[in-house]
This record gives C-alpha cells, structure tokens and sequence, in this order.
C-alpha cells in the first residue's frame, strides 16, 4: 500500500506510519511525505480554516501523486474563544471510496501562549519562545509540552488519524444513505 502525507513533517509521517501499522500489522506499507501548500494561513485561526487545510493538502497531494492508495492530509490549528484558544488538528484521508474527515482532541492553551497567537505569532514559534524549547512543532508539539509529554503530537494525530479511516473498517454502514 502506497500512502502520501502531504507534509514533509517527520511528526505527520510518523504518526500516520504508526496508526497505519497498527490498523494492519502484516502489510507492506510505504508511507511518503510530499511538501504540498495548505492553501490557508501558516497559522489557521478556525475549525473552518484549519479544515479546509488539510482537505486542500490531501487533495493536493492525490493530484501529485495518483498512483497512491491512500492521501492523508493533517493541519493543526487554533480555536479561538472569549478568554481562551485551543489548539487541534483536522486530519482528511483520500482514497477508492473513502472521502473522510475527523477532528483531533482539543488542548486549552495558557492565556501567555492564546496572547502571543492573537498578536500573529504561530503556536510553535510561540511555544519555542516562551517555554525556551527548539522546533517543538516538528517534536512533541505543545500537546507534548503542555501535558509533560503524557500525549504528543504525534499520539494525538495517530488516534484522529485511525478514527478518520473507519468507514475503511466498515465501507457497508457508511456507504448507506442517511435517513
């Protein structure tokens, strides 16, 4: 099975790696990453935004690469409320009869990091600044951070990743109309 993440992040690949490891154990899957635009701000400030980024990269990456089986598209994005932001992700998979989405959990971030994302700064630049860490987004992400590394980045693109591919497990039930 050929899948491309279009993200060159080694975080992304490797949590699509790993979830599609463990969904089959015994396959031969070759996982690829693509540097592919999200067609939306370096920082998406919406659920709406940071959707449509990484529906935009799978797609993306499906015209680059057509031969593949399955696309993944992943981006991270912050939720702004009154008061406070959250930081999640959209993860999008593209493949023969499978057109999915799910939306990662959600992690509140502290008022000093909310601050320096409403005054234009990306969460990982903000993160790096103000906890004195190096490339943290390409690590464990402010998930990894803000939780002393009980969740990552990567465990938390992992498990929306293996949510987006249940119409995969199950193709009968999703493929039924709605009533």
């Amino acid at each position: 099975m050929q899948v491309i993440v279009a993200s060159l992040n080694p975080v992304k690949i490797d949590a699509t790696r790993l979830a599609l490891a463990e969904i089959y154990p015994n396959a031969d899957i070759q996982v690829q990453g693509l540097a592919v635009s999200s067609g939306v701000a370096a920082q998406p400030l919406s659920c709406q935004e940071t959707y449509d980024g990484a529906r935009h990269r799978a797609l993306a990456a499906q015209a680059a690469i057509p031969s593949a089986d399955l696309w993944v598209g992943i981006e991270a994005g912050i939720e702004q409320r009154a008061g406070f932001a959250m930081t999640f992700a959209w993860i999008q998979v593209l493949g023969p009869h499978l057109d999915n989405a799910c939306r990662s959990a959600s992690l509140t971030l502290p008022p000093m990091v909310a601050k320096a994302i409403a005054s234009g700064e990306e969460l990982g630049d903000a993160m790096d600044r103000l906890f004195k860490l190096t490339n943290c987004k390409q690590g464990g992400g402010a998930i990894g951070v803000l939780t002393q590394h009980r969740l990552t980045r990567r465990q938390v693109y992992q498990s929306a990743l293996i949510l987006a591919l249940a119409p995969y497990y199950h193709p009968t039930p999703y493929a039924l109309p709605a009533n």
